[in-house]
């Protein structure tokens, strides 16, 4: 499954008869407030690309408009994420147009990131999406051989802290 989250919770809640609905569950337990809430403990970008580095992953933005409901302005948060270890984005999702993913192609290029991409896929929780595909977008499979090279690259530079 990956990660376990909210969602995964509220669904297990549901099938063991706790409550009779996802919205009951996080109404009672899962909101901010209620008995069962745990807070996200928070990471620094930098902390985090050093972590994924280490455990020979490769630090990728993904999502990466979401940075504009933040306020946050999309290029300077890409050239800031590279000089602290940004190794790639997301190109390829379902909500990205084809305008989108040119201009994500374009950081990609200029600041010699890989590309990837994903269905946002989470199991049965939405409904519609599979692994690497779905909806509006299907990931081209050289883009894993990009990250395996760009992997392999970043292993040989990490320092184990």
């Amino acid at each position: 499954m990956g990660q376990t989250g909210r969602p995964h919770i509220a669904r297990l809640l549901l099938k063991k008869g706790i409550v009779k609905s996802i919205d009951e569950a996080f109404l009672r337990f899962l909101r901010q407030g209620a008995e069962a809430y745990v807070p996200r403990f928070v990471y620094t970008a930098e902390e985090v690309f050093n972590m994924i580095r280490q455990a020979g992953g490769i630090g990728v933005l993904a999502h990466p408009l979401q940075l504009q409901r933040t306020g946050m302005d999309l290029h300077t948060a890409i050239r800031e994420m590279t000089g602290i270890g940004l190794d790639g984005i997301e190109v390829y999702y379902p909500t990205h147009s084809k305008k989108t993913r040119a201009a994500l192609m374009r950081y990609v290029d200029e600041y010699g990131l890989v590309m990837t991409g994903g269905s946002d896929y989470h199991g049965d929780v939405r409904p519609g999406t599979t692994l690497a595909g779905g909806k509006n977008v299907t990931v081209p499979y050289d883009l894993l051989e990009d990250m395996k090279a760009r992997a392999t690259t970043v292993a040989r530079r990490v320092k184990i802290l």
